[in-house]
C-alpha cells in the first residue's frame, strides 16, 4: 500500500513537473505568435487605411509593424521584459489563482469596458490636438457609449488624467520601469 503511495506520488510530481516544462515552452512560443499575429493585423489595416487615403491612420499602422519587427520594438515583446512577465517556473500555478481573481473581480467585464472608453478618450484628445475633429468626434461618441458620462465630464476626466501622466510621480515610476529593464540587460 505504501509503495502504491509513493509511486503515485512520484508519477504526479514528474507528471507536473513535465506539463510545468511544457508550459513555460509554450507561452514563448505562443508570445511569438502573437507577435505575428499583431504584425499581420496592422499591416492590413495599413493597407485599408491608405486605401481610403487616410495616412496619418496608415502611419500608425505601419510603425506598428516595425515595432513588431524590431528587435527594440514593443517592450513587451523583449527578451528582457520576457524575463520580467512570463513568470518562471511557477507561473502556470499562479495563473490559475490570477484567472479566478480575474473572474471574481470584474465577471460582467465592466473594468474592460471602462478602460476602452478611457483609451479612446485620451486618443480623442490627441485627434483634437492633430486637427482631425470629426474622428475625434467619433472617438468621444463611442467612449461615451463604453462609460455612459457625459461628454463634457469624460473630457474633463481625461485632461485630468494627462496632468497625472505629466506629473513627477509618474515620471519617477517610468525611470524606476526603465531602470528595471536595464538592469534585466545586465
Amino acid at each position: 500500500m505504501k509503495k502504491g503511495i509513493l509511486i503515485f506520488l512520484i508519477g504526479f510530481l514528474c507528471g507536473a513537473l513535465f506539463l510545468n516544462l511544457l508550459c513555460i515552452n509554450a507561452i514563448k512560443v505562443h508570445k511569438n505568435i502573437i507577435r505575428a499575429e499583431l504584425g499581420v493585423e496592422q499591416q492590413l489595416l495599413a493597407q485599408r487605411a491608405e486605401k481610403k487615403r487616410d495616412y496619418i491612420r496608415a502611419l500608425v499602422h505601419r510603425w506598428n509593424v516595425v515595432d513588431t519587427a524590431s528587435q527594440d520594438g514593443f517592450r513587451v515583446f523583449r527578451p528582457e521584459t520576457s524575463q520580467r512577465i512570463d513568470g518562471g517556473f511557477f507561473f502556470p500555478f499562479h495563473a490559475i489563482v490570477l484567472r479566478q481573481v480575474e473572474k471574481t473581480t470584474d465577471p460582467k467585464g465592466k473594468g474592460q469596458k471602462i478602460n476602452e472608453g478611457l483609451q479612446r478618450a485620451q486618443l480623442a484628445l490627441t485627434m483634437e490636438k492633430a486637427g482631425m475633429i470629426e474622428a475625434a468626434e467619433e472617438q468621444w461618441e463611442k467612449a461615451t457609449e463604453l462609460i455612459p458620462i457625459d461628454i463634457d465630464r469624460l473630457k474633463i476626466m481625461s485632461l485630468e488624467n494627462r496632468k497625472n501622466i505629466h506629473s513627477d510621480l509618474y515620471k519617477e515610476a517610468e525611470k524606476n520601469n526603465t531602470r528595471q529593464l536595464v538592469d534585466l540587460k545586465k
